[in-house]
């Protein structure tokens, strides 16, 4: 079952390499550094926390990437342990498998994706945040368009060729039930963070 897996995500590698093209290229090399170190999610929940009736959510969508962080990059990386594509071994693999070479070849594990489940993590965290906390039409929209941005961040990992295909599904999920996390501690805590005046409404 796992070389049938393999097979199938060698297979996604060679269709992405059909449709590639260089305005493709430098499309998603932008969109992957915007996810480098986790910049951009980081950044996000920095700027919520300026306003006054958004700092619960800037709050959401920074624990969110700090539990990615813990759970993602940390414990579930390093109990799979397994190597990014352009590092396997296998003699059918290599054979079959061409690094785009877009970007520099990334260290680390591949499974699963930080940068697929940072972005999920910080999307799901903003949108529920905005949903709860904001009585916004367009403020909820916005925040629920970022999922499109992490599903092209995911994506570009793919791209790319830094990650497999289970590696940005996976990534996606753990971001998401990240996101949902942070959301349930950060309403636990909510009425000890409303005796803080930095966050009371």
């Amino acid at each position: 079952m796992f070389y049938s897996i393999l097979s199938f995500e060698l297979e996604v590698f060679h269709w992405i390499s059909t449709w590639a093209s260089p305005f493709w290229d430098t499309f998603f090399v932008i969109i992957t550094r915007m996810g480098n170190n986790a910049i951009l999610f980081l950044a996000l929940g920095l700027f919520l926390l300026l306003p006054k009736r958004t700092r619960k959510i800037g709050l959401c969508v920074l624990l969110s990437v700090g539990l990615v962080v813990l759970i993602n990059n940390i414990a579930l990386k390093s109990l799979f342990g397994r190597p990014r594509p352009f590092l396997l071994e296998y003699d059918w693999w290599v054979q079959g498998f061409t690094f785009p070479g877009l970007i520099p070849q990334p260290s680390g594990l591949a499974f699963p994706s930080g940068h697929s489940a940072g972005a999920f993590a910080a999307a799901v965290a903003w949108l529920l945040g905005a949903r709860k906390w904001l009585d916004n039409r367009r403020a909820q929209i916005a925040a629920a368009c970022s999922l499109v941005l992490a599903a092209l961040m995911a994506f570009s990992r793919l791209y790319l060729g830094v990650h497999y295909l289970s590696d940005i599904v996976v990534g996606s999920l753990v971001g998401v039930g990240c996101g949902f996390l942070a959301l349930w501690m950060i309403r636990l805590a909510e009425p000890q963070l409303n005796k803080i005046a930095f966050f009371r409404s």
